[in-house]
């Protein structure tokens, strides 16, 4: 009688318990930065010019607290490196599983690429090139030229900082956090200690001085945004709940991922105990939800809140190209809060500090972009899904270097892509938030998930420490997972309905269902191959992964 096969690929992951649940609080916290995230994302406010941004911000956290539940329960029940996949795959199907994981966390992470890549050079390299006096270098870095480089850049930095294991990653990234917090701590005291008066003069100073912008710059770049046609910019604090829901799918590309080191979990130590589960990711988003309502109120102290939107508005202006024809513009690069807390010192060396010690909140994020999806590869090809060569572990540094790699190559092709190409008069770079829905979609999966586990994988459930977590009879997993779908559902919606968000364009959607036809033909493609092979799929998705 012929030998029946191992169901997975060997008998132990070779990946190590080398994370303590603080090392998995600084990864949450840098995931949903204010920073690099932050900073970005509520530039966005301009195309809703009625909301308010610190609702917005509250109330999506409010909801992601849930999400934080919803995670905190599956990573007690099932500890296992691959997070999403292989809850998804073990409760719902292995094909489900696959496709949604693979495309939220490996394919779209190639677009993220570019995406990190663009944030680096419009917060780090332009503004310390203007800085240091260089306005030809500032613009640069915002070409299409400087966005790919940086692109390249990140790109072999995570490589290395990644290919390095887990415990030296953990090290670079407290490190960085720390010393970006250092950078975020004087920025704030700077701008609290300002006024507007003394803004407008520190610009109006340095515009002239470095870009060769001449009168009231300050008043200028105004004049330009309400020509552009920016109107009715609501007031801090004017909590218009109503217009601010409108908000929350643009906030969501800051704060949505909390929860993203779930595939790591594996690596983590204690990670079964709920509560310290609960408690390291809730502490992550109320201290960024915190420093961002605080970064709010500082920005319309110091430079005015109707004045920080109309730089917003003109910097995405040039890039849409939605204002009239003027003159050079008075600032020509992005609107970086750090870059204007450095002006009012009227000091280069405390400016490029500043820079450096924020730009450390990128370097510690900036692992993100790979770390996550090797270890959902690793989980795929461990249950031999995907090639067995992608869960090879260095005994070095004990990471997948070949899931590094085949990571790296493609994000190198998006990043191309985003920089160079146009489809018609649509750029490929304004597929940002596409990057978001696939991987709300994602997450909807693993909601649906929770939802069901303890009806569908009673066994599991009830052999869990957080079996015993009810309300009037039904599990919390239960409620925490409805409550989550119902709000990654109805991000989905909005993003795929209202034209705003930049989402619901032909060749958007086409880019997205292209991914998830990918991630189809593979799961397929690779359960034949298998099965032909001797090997039941069905059979490995009944059972959990060893560790």
């Amino acid at each position: 009688m012929a030998k029946e096969p191992k169901l997975f690929l060997r008998d132990a992951t070779g990946l190590v318990k080398a994370w303590s649940l603080y090392d998995s609080f600084v990864y949450s916290a840098l995931s949903i930065n204010v920073v690099s995230l932050g900073w970005y994302a509520f530039t966005f406010g301009v195309f809703l010019p009625g909301g308010n941004q610190i609702t917005a911000t509250v109330v999506s956290a409010v909801f992601i607290f849930f999400e934080i539940l919803t995670y905190a329960f599956l990573i007690a029940v099932m500890p296992r490196a691959g997070g999403d996949y292989v809850w998804q795959s073990r409760v719902l199907s292995g094909s489900i599983g696959f496709i949604l994981s693979f495309t939220g966390y490996v394919f779209i992470l190639w677009l993220w690429g570019p995406i990190y890549g663009n944030i680096l050079s419009i917060l780090v390299f332009s503004p310390i090139a203007a800085v240091l006096g260089n306005a030809s270098a500032a613009v640069w870095w915002t070409s299409a030229t400087g966005v790919f480089t940086s692109s390249i850049l990140t790109i072999l930095i995570v490589s290395v900082f990644i290919s390095l294991g887990m415990k030296q990653y953990a090290r670079i990234q407290k490190w960085c956090f720390h010393i970006g917090m250092l950078g975020l701590i004087v920025t704030y005291a700077i701008l609290a200690a300002s006024s507007q008066p003394a803004f407008q003069s520190a610009f109006n100073s340095w515009t002239s001085q470095v870009f060769g912008a001449s009168g009231d710059s300050y008043t200028n770049m105004v004049t330009l945004a309400s020509g552009g046609g920016l109107s009715g910019m609501s007031n801090l604090t004017d909590w218009n709940f109503t217009a601010s829901m409108g908000l929350i799918p643009f906030i969501a590309f800051f704060n949505l991922y909390p929860v993203w080191g779930a595939t790591l979990y594996g690596e983590v130590r204690g990670s079964n105990d709920f509560k310290r589960n609960v408690k390291a990711l809730t502490s992550s988003l109320v201290f960024t939800t915190i420093l961002a309502v605080i970064g709010f109120f500082l920005f319309a102290n110091a430079f005015g809140w109707n004045w920080w939107n109309s730089a917003n508005y003109v910097y995405w202006g040039t890039i849409y190209s939605y204002n009239p024809s003027t003159p050079a513009l008075p600032f020509p690069i992005f609107p970086s809060p750090g870059l204007f807390a450095g002006l009012l010192t009227n000091n280069v060396l405390v400016q490029l500090f500043l820079l450096i010690t924020l730009s450390c909140f990128y370097w510690g994020w900036s692992g993100t972009l790979f770390i996550t999806s090797t270890r959902v590869m690793f989980a795929a090809s461990f249950d031999r899904i995907f090639p067995a060569k992608f869960a090879d572990i260095n005994e070095r540094f004990r990471s997948p270097i070949n899931a590094i790699v085949a990571m790296a190559i493609p994000t190198a092709i998006f990043s191309y892509l985003y920089a160079f190409v146009s489809f018609g008069t649509t750029a490929f770079s304004t597929f940002t938030l596409d990057a978001v829905l696939v991987i709300a979609v994602m997450y909807l999966g693993t909601a649906i998930t929770a939802a069901i586990l303890p009806y569908r994988r009673k066994d599991l459930y009830e052999a869990s420490p957080v079996s015993g977590y009810k309300v009037a009879g039904i599990p919390l997993i239960t409620i925490a997972g409805v409550i989550t779908a119902f709000f990654m559902g109805w991000l989905t919606y909005e993003w795929g309905t209202n034209p705003v968000y930049g989402v619901n364009n032909p060749y958007s959607i086409g880019m997205i269902v292209t991914l998830y036809v990918i991630a189809i033909v593979l799961y397929f493609g690779f359960k034949f191959y298998r099965k032909k092979q001797g090997f039941d799929m069905d059979k490995i998705y009944k059972q959990i992964p060893v560790e």
